[in-house]
């Protein structure tokens, strides 16, 4: 080949190459990916649906693509953004944790080897809050002093509802600041308790609704209570003794129907009805006195006033009593529960066992000391005086009978009145808690008396078995049921001069108070 051919040969090859160079790096070259934004739609107070189109991934894989959002315009991914996979073709997007009210840009952005690239910038605006959205259902079931309302939040405006509930009044646009209920919060149906009312009234009701924009009603619907049962208003049981007390009650409007009937009723459980036990006490309306009577000892009772005319019978509202423990003389005692024990508030009075027999009252002169026979006395043998205040003073014998307390009570072991002073606090502590505080029945000093147990103690004093009477105001003396020896007994002491209590042996033939105990 002559030298001009091969140098023509070489043009070419060098032109060949350069082209295939040129031709190559054209082929190579990545761009940004190519995209729209998607409009801003299904807009509520805090999400918007979104999205974009990557119509070219710019010659690489797009690896990250989502929507950025801001309240300035063109947002960028080093704002909020979210993250809708890879690759091209339509994406969508659901935006979240918008404020209400508030102007927002978003830009769909896409992402390659080449760098990132935006849509158009779409504006939308949050929906604002508002109050909720309620209605109000009909009342329902009205009594002469209740009713069944409610209503339902279709909408919380864009804010939780924090209260909701229905109010009421004889006048129209009941508002939240008269009577109301309050019926949880949130959306949804609810259900509401309307009492209070007074009979033969009208009422309009709102339901309501309150979020931090405010409080919405309900439309308002009407209602009206009853105007045939009477309204009555029990009285406080009043003298409750063994098995009778004194109740009675107020019948302060007749709701238009004369009472033909009225009294109080009674029963051992809540809610007594003139089905059970119960008295009458006239007609009309005003106030009545009524004997309850057949009651148990020892027993904790309800009543209600009632009055009844043709209509139905209208009742008071409930009060309790409790009625006192009797023994074989029908004396009563009240009672008074310490920690786990239930105790007689004041000394044994009864002149007879439980079973009836007759107690022997001797004289002052006789000795205890060789008796073998149950015994009390007065103290200085002065009933009138002492019987009340103190109780009786009772020998061993007695004690020792079994059948000193009414059924269902004993004179308590020594055992159990240690359980009484450990609870209080101690042999140190507990005579001033058991003792009737100031210096009325006990003697100066009285020292820290406070009886916050209730149980009253008093300085009854004692009786010598020789008759003798000695420490009414200065020493309160009791017997236990242990015994301690052939001769001897427990007794427990408390001085005016101390808070303590002394537990120790006692000669049979002493005479001390006795408080009762209720079995377990």
């Amino acid at each position: 080949m002559n030298k001009n051919l091969r140098s023509l040969a070489g043009r070419l090859l060098f032109a060949g190459l350069f082209f295939f160079s040129l031709y190559s790096c054209e082929k190579d070259k990545i761009d940004p990916p190519t995209l729209s934004t998607s409009a801003a739609t299904e807009i509520t107070y805090s999400t918007v649906v979104t999205g974009g189109n990557i119509a070219d991934d710019g010659g690489a894989e797009v690896t990250a693509r989502g929507v950025c959002w801001g309240t300035n315009p063109n947002p960028e991914i080093s704002g909020s953004h979210t993250v809708d996979g890879a690759g091209s073709g339509p994406f969508t997007s659901t935006l979240d944790g918008l404020t209400p009210g508030l102007q927002y840009h978003l830009r769909a952005y896409a992402t390659n080897s080449a760098g990132t690239s935006y849509g158009s910038d779409v504006t939308f605006t949050t929906i604002a809050t508002t109050a909720a959205t309620v209605s109000t259902r009909s009342v329902t079931a009205p009594t002469h002093n209740t009713a069944a309302g409610g209503g339902t939040i279709t909408d919380d405006g864009g804010d939780p509802v924090i209260v909701r509930g229905v109010c009421w009044s004889t006048a129209t646009g009941p508002l939240v600041t008269g009577l109301h209920t309050t019926d949880g919060a949130g959306t949804g149906s609810f259900d509401s308790n309307i009492n209070g009312l007074h009979p033969a009234t009208t009422y309009y009701v709102r339901a309501y609704a309150t979020n931090s924009k405010g409080t919405a009603y309900g439309n308002e619907v009407t209602f009206a209570t009853p105007a045939t049962l009477a309204t009555v208003t029990t009285r406080a049981v009043s003298d409750p003794y063994i098995n009778t007390a004194t109740g009675g009650g107020n019948i302060t409007n007749d709701g238009g129907d004369p009472a033909i009937v009225r009294g109080v009723c009674w029963s051992t459980t809540p809610g007594p009805l003139v089905s059970d036990a119960h008295t009458t006490d006239g007609t009309g309306p005003g106030s009545f006195l009524s004997d309850i009577s057949g009651l148990l000892p020892a027993t904790t009772y309800y009543v209600r006033a009632y009055a009844t005319n043709s209509s139905g019978t209208a009742y008071g509202e409930e009060v309790s009593f409790t009625t006192l423990l009797g023994d074989f003389d029908g004396n009563g005692y009240k009672f008074i529960t310490i920690g786990d024990q239930v105790w007689m508030a004041n000394n044994l009075t009864t002149t007879k066992l439980n079973d009836g027999t007759p107690i022997s009252n001797d004289t002052p002169a006789a000795d205890w000391e060789s008796a073998t026979a149950p015994a009390y006395v007065w103290y200085s043998n002065n009933e009138a005086l002492n019987k009340l205040t103190y109780g009786a003073l009772y020998n061993w014998h007695a004690v020792a009978s079994n059948k000193l307390c009414p059924e269902g009570w004993h004179v308590p072991t020594e055992a159990e009145w240690n359980t009484l002073i450990n609870f209080l606090g101690g042999v140190d502590v507990a005579g001033g808690k058991l003792k009737q505080a100031g210096t009325t029945l006990w003697l100066s000093p009285n020292e820290g008396a406070t009886n916050e147990s209730g149980f009253t103690a008093l300085p009854g004093g004692g009786r010598k078995p020789t008759g003798e009477f000695e420490g009414r105001g200065s020493i309160g003396l009791w017997w236990a049921s242990t015994p301690s020896g052939l001769a001897n007994g427990i007794g427990i002491s408390i001085l005016n001069e101390n808070t303590a209590v002394s537990i120790g042996n006692s000669i049979t033939g002493v005479g001390r108070s006795v408080r009762c105990l209720k079995n377990k």
